[in-house]
């Protein structure tokens, strides 16, 4: 497929639909007022001034392209850019005049559409005030109407339709964080606590937006009350008080996990407060998906939780002022865990009485350790009790405490054994690399003990190792895929094995050297994390030292601007970049939390990278725009350019070769042309300008040509790989030494 270029049939169809005498012809300068709209054209590579006035209210610019253009608007100092859909619209103040600049940097001509309007009520820009009372809202089904209000003091604002009017709505409120919507509808009311001060923003359409209608729906609200039960207690920054009851929450909700495409609308957070001993249940379930949830306890994570739409209850035991943060979150097991939107249903209920609290797995002591012994005393109801060490100076440092007594160093997860993976039980090394360093030591003891800390040498650090920038070897070439041919994915099972063996033309062909060429897709991987900004390759010696770290981000962008949509023929660069990168990534390791294939046990890791490589049957070489013309004991026809039979192949280094088998002994003459004698054509100092070469017996004839220098070279005798045309024959001899194979499979299609 040739790459894609840009069409502007369909733009230049718009254009001739519009009344001439709404298209301005020239770029330069355009008034607008409230009320009138301009189509300008805008030229590429130009700039345009728009004089603004407004009038006695505030208004609106709109600014619409025919299409995703390359152009902004500077507005005094300020650059706005337009939206993916190519509009921008900004906000002006009453009564001022602006002179804005439009800026292309399109290579292609376009004609925008400008307009000035004052905001309609009801509009996002324009919201109208909401009523305590009934509502009654005209949509036309395409636009919701929008809605503010400003809670005057704590309570409860309420939401609900008037059933008796009509049934056909969707809504929309934002509180801050919190958000509501339903689009069905299957709730007809909504409640949202608010605070003093809060505001409140709702918007209102059809349920099957597209169709105009009247929407009735009421708003109340009940200062001070709470929903769920009676009693009150301090509220949380999740939205609600905590209360003594049956019923503390029960609602359904719907996460707005990929639209939003911002973190505090993938979840519903909701706090809960303890008064007095008791235990708190939360049920989940979900009617679409299925639903994560996070339950942290006085800010220690509890419960982590993704499963499908079964439902399934937690328990939690709390004292008085007990903090439980729910964090709810829709979930689609084949997709991935925040990446869906969907409704989420859950219901908090609490059981008072006495319980029995069970010991806290880890509780950080207020008593710090020093050098030499420390009385130490366990934390109340902690099975393990963290005490925290904080040296004045680097080193290493060791942590002895009686026989018996189990320690453990903090990291992510309570470990109770030392860095060399050995269980000391009571005994922990710990190495302090940095002033300010300090760690967390755990305790596992049902007494006060003396814990020992002794300082038993320097820290060492381990030399600085910098990244190398990694060097291409290829000569690259724009590559550009045929739109015929039909590319066959590599399978990487463990099946019956291929083999990629490297060509003389310096790619990797299926099967032999003269197999099909095997490609690679850049986008497989390793193009998008080159995004992120190193794709690289750490060395490891046999002791775990770093010896080396390479750097591939730049060789990626590189191989990508000059391949087509990520698709370039597989090079020994490619095959380091994707195999090193891959492997530390744990792509390709069946074992490895990254493995793109998914746990299948029939992949040999070995060569599972090579899923992203396909080839084309018969495509067995890259054809250059050179041949051959010469004797006919050499080509076969006498001194024809053009010949097909005698056109020359490109080879990775940028040179051009070809290949006579079985070429009988004696003397003979050619040249290298393109199509035809009137173009430019290279030889020898021979007669007439040829090259002359004699052969003492029958053997095969390489010709190697290098376009960028016009240079011509002959090697002699069977598999000569092609190379620097200046010494071909030493080259042969070791590209033949160094060329390898690499075992591979077939691709696996999901």
């Amino acid at each position: 497929m040739k790459k894609l270029v840009s069409v502007i049939v369909a733009l230049a169809m718009v254009l001739v639909m519009l009344p001439m005498a709404a298209m301005a012809s020239e770029p330069g300068s355009y008034d607008l007022a409230i009320g009138s709209e301009q189509y300008i054209n805008l030229i590429s590579d130009s700039i345009v001034t728009l004089n603004v006035t407004t009038g006695d209210k505030a208004a609106v610019l709109k600014i619409d392209g025919l299409g995703n253009t390359d152009w902004y608007v500077l507005k005094g100092v300020q650059t706005l850019y337009p939206s993916p859909m190519g509009t921008c619209e900004i906000a002006l103040d009453a009564e001022t005049t602006y002179a804005l600049t439009l800026v292309s940097d399109s290579f292609d001509d376009q004609t925008l559409k400008a307009s000035v309007k004052v905001p309609v009520l009801g509009s996002e820009e324009t919201p109208a005030e909401l009523v305590i009372g009934e509502n009654v809202t005209v949509v036309d089904g395409m636009s919701p109407y929008f809605y503010t209000w400003t809670a005057p003091e704590s309570g409860n604002l309420t939401v609900a339709i008037n059933t008796d009017k009509c049934s056909d709505w969707s809504y929309q409120i934002n509180n801050g964080d919190v958000n509501y919507s339903d689009l069905d509808p299957v709730t007809p009311f909504q409640t949202v606590n608010m605070n003093a001060g809060d505001v409140c923003t709702i918007n209102v359409n059809t349920a099957n937006w597209g169709s105009a209608g009247t929407i009735y729906f009421d708003a109340s609200f009940e200062p001070g009350a709470y929903e769920g039960g009676e009693g009150e207690g301090e509220g949380g920054e999740g939205g609600y008080e905590g209360i003594i009851g049956t019923v503390v929450k029960s609602e359904t909700v719907h996460i707005n996990s990929a639209s939003a495409m911002q973190e505090a609308d993938m979840y519903k957070v909701v706090d809960y407060i303890a008064v007095e001993e008791g235990t708190v249940y939360i049920n989940m379930s979900s009617p679409d998906y299925g639903w994560s949830l996070m339950v942290y306890k006085n800010g220690e994570a509890l419960t982590w939780m993704m499963t499908g739409s079964e439902s399934e209850t937690f328990e939690y035991p709390v004292k008085a002022g007990d903090t439980l943060t729910f964090e709810m979150g829709a979930y689609d097991p084949v997709v991935s865990w925040g990446s869906v939107d969907g409704k989420i249903t859950y219901v908090i209920s609490f059981n008072a009485g006495e319980i029995e609290i069970e010991k806290e797995e880890y509780i950080i002591s207020d008593t710090l350790l020093y050098l030499g012994d420390n009385d130490i005393g366990m934390v109340d109801n902690a099975l393990n009790s963290l005490f925290e060490f904080n040296p004045e100076q680097t080193g290493v440092y060791v942590f002895t405490a009686p026989e018996g007594i189990l320690l453990g160093d903090w990291g992510q997860f309570f470990n109770p054994h030392d860095i060399t993976g050995e269980n000391k039980t009571n005994t922990i090394q710990w190495v302090c690399t940095d002033i300010g360093q300090n760690v967390l030591i755990g305790v596992f003891s049902e007494e006060n003990i003396v814990l020992n800390v002794e300082r038993i040498g320097d820290y060492i650090p381990a030399p600085v190792i910098p990244w190398t920038e990694f060097e291409i070897t290829s000569k690259l070439d724009y590559f550009e895929m045929d739109m015929d041919d039909e590319f066959i994915p590599v399978d990487v099972t463990d099946d019956e094995a291929d083999v990629a063996v490297l060509g003389a033309d310096g790619y990797y062909h299926l099967g032999s050297e003269n197999g099909p060429i095997l490609f690679i897709d850049l986008n497989m991987y390793l193009y998008p994390a080159a995004g992120y900004g190193n794709v690289g390759h750490v060395v490891y010696d046999e002791q775990g030292n770093v010896v080396e770290k390479i750097n591939y981000t730049n060789a990626v962008y590189e191989y990508y601007s000059y391949s087509d949509g990520g698709i370039y023929p597989l090079t020994a660069d490619l095959i380091e970049f994707h195999k090193n990168f891959g492997s530390d990534q744990g792509w390709y390791d069946p074992d490895g939390m990254g493995f793109y294939l998914f746990g299948e046990d029939v992949v040999d890791p070995e060569t599972a990278w090579m899923f992203a490589c396909s080839y084309v049957e018969g495509k067995n070489c890259f054809l250059s725009e050179y041949y051959v013309a010469g004797e006919s004991g050499l080509c076969g026809s006498n001194w024809v350019p053009g010949d097909p039979a005698n056109q020359m192949t490109m080879n990775a280094d940028g040179t051009c070769s070809i290949t006579y088998e079985n070429v009988a002994a004696g003397k003979y003459m050619f040249k290298v042309t393109q199509t035809d004698w009137s173009m430019d054509n290279w030889g020898g100092n021979g007669p007439d300008g040829n090259y002359v070469i004699e052969l003492g017996s029958e053997t095969y004839v390489t010709i190697i040509f290098d376009p960028d220098t016009g240079a011509i070279s002959v090697a002699t005798g069977e598999n000569v790989e092609t190379g620097d045309s200046s010494i071909a024959g030493l080259v042969v001899a070791m590209l033949a030494a160094t060329a390898g194979a690499v075992v591979l499979t077939k691709k696996k299609e999901f």
